[in-house]
């Protein structure tokens, strides 16, 4: 890699806080709440000692909204991408977690298995490795953010890992809570 990254899972949002999905596109307001708010004022505090260069971030409100808390305490622009915007869960859009989690048997099915109108993780994978391709290739040296969401970030990882889809799928460790930060 050229770069460093560093990733951040949007702050709490109120799809999180009452299990329900909002991908993409969205379809109610989903902003973050008040404790995600709190989380990533605090977050983007301890952020200010990487000396991040660049914030890049989903185009969805809760990732908008933790990115520019953020950028607003660096002194920094935002670059929205729709690379890593959120999965788009087809018809699972506005529908419980649980619901979205019963479609599938398996972890390692959320790579192979599409939901009706929706993406599988394959497909963020491809759109992730243009995202990085590109972003190597353009920047050197740079400490750069990623405001994203907890599948897409998962993924992420995975590819810089260089891990499998089954290793993607069973590792409990690539998982970010809302308002989470990891440096890659």
């Amino acid at each position: 890699m050229n770069n460093t990254y560093y990733i951040i899972r949007h702050g709490e949002a109120e799809s999180n806080r009452d299990q329900f999905c909002s991908s993409w596109p969205e379809k109610v307001t989903n902003p973050i709440t008040e404790k995600g708010e709190k989380k990533i004022k605090k977050q983007a505090k301890k952020l200010k000692k990487e000396n991040i260069d660049i914030i890049f971030s989903s185009p969805l409100l809760r990732t908008k909204q933790t990115a520019e808390i953020i950028a607003e305490e660096l002194n920094l622009k935002i670059s929205l991408d729709e690379r890593i915007r959120e999965h788009d869960c087809g018809i699972f859009n506005g529908r419980t977690v649980e619901e979205w989690n019963n479609f599938f048997k398996t972890k390692k099915e959320k790579f192979t298995k599409r939901p009706p109108n929706g993406e599988n993780r394959r497909d963020i994978k491809e759109r992730l490795e243009s995202f990085l391709k590109e972003t190597e290739e353009k920047y050197n040296n740079k400490n750069i953010l990623i405001v994203s969401h907890e599948g897409v970030l998962l993924i992420f990882q995975g590819i810089i890992k260089n891990l499998s889809e089954e290793e993607m799928a069973n590792n409990e460790k690539l998982k970010l809570k809302p308002g989470e930060c990891r440096k890659i």
